[in-house]
């Protein structure tokens, strides 16, 4: 695979521009991706080029590789394609991209701001980026996409900036190379697409990412990667993964509600906004109710809005009945619990997303960074223990919650204040744990 070190040069001596004939999976030209194919077809995957990219007609569990695009993909068909269990790879460095790219959270910036440690043959047009950057954040962590890679050879690339981890990276926050899950897929997001062009997989660094980028987008269903690049024409919008399984108008209806509620994720809103649209939800959902559902037949006489019953319990109180013995076993307290203390560390720790969904070496890290190895010890301690207990309240999980006593809640209670005290950030209340106290009514 490799060339006489004067052929590559001479191919490198220019930016790769992409031109209607550049690359092209078919193409043997130095910037064709000819080697890309074959190296495909070595795990048995077919790199298959198409000229329309019709969402309504992919697998759900398709992978998509944008390589080099003209055409901009709307971002809101991307996301959807991706939450459905799609993965896609998204190689742009004059960005077509931008849009998909912020929408994942990752900015991308102009290669002209590059300070790489180092330089392939002296030649500042060819950064070279290291695996080993992210030791400057932290411990580097082992990848599937970055196995057996120590550095990538670029030509003129562009730049990410994000809070996702530094796959492979130039310096400190100037990544070439990050990797995410959104919903059941995920995506892989590269600043230079002639990385992977026929000259620059003579590069043994280059030629392994390559296969590692292609065994890590594999579909489960079949063996065809399909590829887009230059310009493609795009059809349909594809249909979000809950509604797919929805016959009647009705079921879509409120599968594709619940998918756009799923949509809010993807946004870095903050809680005022977060809010108020809440508010707005509420409210649509409580007009809707008033309009289709049938009412008494009598008259209003106001009594409904007087104060009825027992007045709602805040957080900090549902803990406080827990720890009195009332509510043990119930699946209520510990799933807010587990909520509560994954919004705090995430809002301390500027996460790009849930920290249920990061990985946990990632908030290991930024915790490490913030208040010190103690504090990554509770961490991880917390993390390990907020794992046993489920995401959701739904009935069929219940039995999982019943086993949680007191003392085990107290237990996690405990580390969550002392880590959010570590990390500067409100504390919670102490929990009560004594008995002395007579059942709510």
């Amino acid at each position: 695979m490799r060339a006489p070190l004067a052929i590559v040069l001479c191919a490198l001596a220019a930016p790769a521009h992409a031109e209607e004939t550049d690359f092209l999976p078919d193409s043997v030209a130095w910037n064709g991706c000819s080697e890309l194919g074959d190296l495909a077809a070595g795990l048995q995957l077919q790199l298959q080029l198409v000229e329309e990219l019709d969402w309504e007609q992919l697998p759900r569990r398709a992978s998509v590789l944008v390589i080099h695009p003209v055409t901009s993909l709307d971002p809101d068909d991307v996301m959807t394609f991706v939450r459905g269990g799609g993965k896609l790879l998204v190689a742009d460095d004059f960005g077509s991209s931008r849009p998909l790219l912020e929408r994942l959270g990752i900015e991308r910036l102009d290669g002209r701001g590059i300070r790489a440690v180092r330089y392939y043959n002296g030649n500042p047009n060819l950064p070279v980026a290291s695996a080993d950057v992210s030791a400057t954040r932290g411990v580097a962590r082992p990848n599937a996409l970055t196995a057996g890679v120590s550095e990538v050879v670029t030509n003129h690339p562009a730049y990410f900036a994000s809070q996702a981890p530094t796959l492979l990276g130039f310096r400190r926050d100037q990544q070439l190379l990050v990797a995410g899950r959104v919903g059941s897929g995920s995506f892989v997001a590269l600043a230079d697409p002639s990385v992977l062009i026929n000259s620059m997989l003579r590069f043994e660094g280059n030629q392994t990412l390559a296969t590692n980028v292609l065994r890590y987008l594999a579909p489960s269903e079949d063996n065809r990667l399909l590829m887009v690049t230059g310009r493609f024409r795009v059809k349909g919008h594809p249909l979000p993964a809950s509604a797919r399984a929805h016959t009647t108008s009705a079921q879509r209806f409120m599968a594709e509600y619940n998918e756009f509620l799923g949509h809010l994720n993807d946004f870095a809103l903050t809680q005022p906004a977060l809010r108020a649209l809440a508010f707005v939800c509420g409210s649509l959902t409580l007009v809707g109710l008033l309009l289709f559902l049938p009412l008494p037949r009598r008259p209003l006489d106001g009594h409904w809005l007087r104060p009825q019953g027992a007045p709602r319990w805040s957080f900090e109180d549902q803990v406080a009945r827990f720890g009195r013995g009332r509510l043990a076993g119930a699946t209520y307290p510990a799933v807010i619990l587990r909520e509560q203390l994954e919004d705090r560390i995430g809002q301390a720790l500027k996460a790009p997303g849930p920290i249920a969904t990061i990985h946990t070496d990632w908030v290991l890290q930024q915790v490490r960074q913030a208040a010190g190895a103690e504090a990554e010890q509770l961490c991880r301690r917390l993390l390990a223990a907020l794992r046993q207990i489920p995401t959701s309240m739904r009935a069929e999980e219940a039995p999982l919650v019943r086993g949680v006593q007191r003392k085990d809640l107290a237990r996690v209670y405990d580390m969550g204040r002392k880590l959010l005290s570590l990390l500067g950030q409100e504390t919670l209340p102490p929990i009560p744990l004594k008995r002395d106290h007579a059942p709510d009514r």
